[in-house]
């Protein structure tokens, strides 16, 4: 279990693939394992989600961005990430369970981050300080990105290299095969 305390007077919310409880900044995970694995952001973000039916089992997806934008611009933004994660359903045929109910795309687009993305079982963060979803050309830029990290769900996450595992994280765990 962990609780977040954000600023005294701040509109921050906590954006993370733990498992969501009755208290908005209180969170839980099913083991050590996960946790590790569970981006956390703490800042004033905007949201946009959506649903597909995925075989009479919803999948749902929520974008929770950092970043010099608009509801308008993170919901047009969602629209191009919805038809993104369509088409990777259909190179898998069905979208993995995701055991908190649904996928996050933690997404950072502010100019003091770094350019950096990593995948995780139920979430993917990308940081990109050149990208503004104020424009089209903006959003049609950060998909690149966006889609090579949630190729991951399903590459990497649940479909695993076995000179991956066990992790052991005192140390890195270096392997060729992750492709």
């Amino acid at each position: 279990e962990i609780a977040f305390t954000p600023p005294a007077g701040s509109d921050w919310s906590v954006g993370t693939q733990l498992f969501a409880t009755a208290n908005r900044f209180a969170f839980t995970a099913p083991n050590l394992q996960y946790f590790m694995d569970s981006p956390t952001e703490l800042a004033r973000l905007i949201e946009s989600a959506f649903t597909i039916d995925d075989g009479g089992r919803a999948a749902r997806f929520r974008l929770l961005v950092h970043a010099d934008a608009t509801q308008a611009d993170v919901d047009a933004l969602a629209v191009l990430v919805e038809r993104l994660v369509r088409e990777h359903r259909a190179v898998f045929g069905r979208f993995p369970v995701f055991e908190p109910g649904s996928y996050t795309f933690l997404l950072d687009y502010v100019a003091w981050g770094e350019g950096d993305a990593m995948e995780h079982r139920n979430s993917t963060y990308v940081t990109d300080p050149s990208v503004s979803l104020r424009t089209a050309a903006g959003r049609e830029r950060a998909l690149d990105t966006i889609s090579h990290e949630f190729f991951h769900a399903w590459n990497v996450e649940r479909i695993r290299p076995a000179g991956l595992e066990p992790f052991d994280f005192t140390r890195e765990n270096i392997t060729c095969c992750l492709w």
